[in-house]
């Protein structure tokens, strides 16, 4: 008879599995090319606690031919916990044989994300909530020009009084840059909001043994090693650890909210230049990848 640990455990890997093959959860979206216009919203746990954002962090594991063979968590940038596919990517490359598998298992490590509640206001829907997904760069953009308004005695995150910002993303590849300004007017927004922020815990927890085992089993046949065998106690029979089969998994999907207009006094524009973010369009293209599998 399982314990109820053990049965909770099983369920919640279950449910996750479940939730990553059928693309259950939200689509993030990323600021578009050129100027983007958007108000970052409170955070989703209640008044009581500040946070606003949450770390995330995905491995796309590919071959030495480009296609990709599994995504997956990076439990180490999304929670801080060791992570066995960043572990076995590392492994990997150390033991590698040719420059093509060690680039193929560079492409593999994470890239850390920051996902954020938004309105897009020049969006399609300007009065509901998205998961905003930055780059840590373009996030520390935002946090200075927070930190500059906060000197002043300005939540740029209040629902009345806050601040609207103004993304601007130009260029590709490895000269995509970005840059962050406050609007030179903002309204407030409805509170009527708060009732449909994505709360960013449920998204992130995307932890589900069949999706590390895939991944652990992709980065070995890309690097041409085998997978250590489980631990097994002396009266369990020895069973296969992984599959033969490497399909795709993840993406997501959500919805939203409604906002109010009333134009408040012009502000002070404050303008931080961004640093250059190498990593955007290659996990732009990693993704692109996915939605044509």
């Amino acid at each position: 008879m399982p314990t109820p640990r053990e049965l909770m455990e099983l369920v919640r890997n279950k449910k996750a599995a479940i939730q990553a093959q059928s693309g259950r959860r939200a689509n993030t979206v990323k600021p578009t090319p050129g100027k983007s216009k958007w108000r970052i919203l409170p955070g989703w746990r209640g008044e009581s606690d500040p946070q606003f954002y949450h770390d995330f962090s995905q491995h796309f594991v590919k071959g030495v031919d480009g296609s990709i063979k599994a995504v997956y968590l990076c439990v180490e940038k999304t929670f801080g916990k060791m992570c066995p596919v960043c572990e076995a990517i590392n492994g990997g490359i150390s033991k590698a044989g040719s420059d093509e598998i060690i680039n193929a298992l560079k492409e593999a490590k994470s890239k850390g994300r920051v996902l954020l509640n938004a309105l897009h206001l020049d969006g399609e829907d300007p009065s509901a909530p998205v998961i905003l997904d930055l780059t840590p760069g373009t996030f520390e953009k935002i946090l200075e020009v927070m930190e500059q308004y906060g000197d002043e005695g300005i939540n740029i995150l209040d629902l009345k009084e806050g601040v609207d910002l103004v993304i601007n993303r130009t260029g590709k590849g490895l000269n995509t840059e970005y840059s962050v300004m406050a609007a030179v007017k903002s309204n407030p927004v409805d509170p009527a909001v708060l009732k449909k922020l994505h709360n960013l815990d449920e998204y992130v927890q995307q932890e589900y043994k069949e999706g590390e085992t895939k991944a652990l089993s992709a980065v070995a046949t890309v690097s041409g090693l085998a997978l250590a065998a489980p631990a097994v106690s002396p009266d369990k029979p020895t069973t296969p650890a992984l599959p033969s089969d490497f399909d795709d998994d993840l993406p997501f999907e959500l919805d939203g909210a409604t906002a109010a207009p009333a134009p408040a006094a012009a502000r002070p524009t404050v303008t931080v230049a961004a640093t250059v973010e190498a990593s955007e369009d290659d996990l732009e293209a990693l993704l692109g990848d996915l939605e044509n599998v």
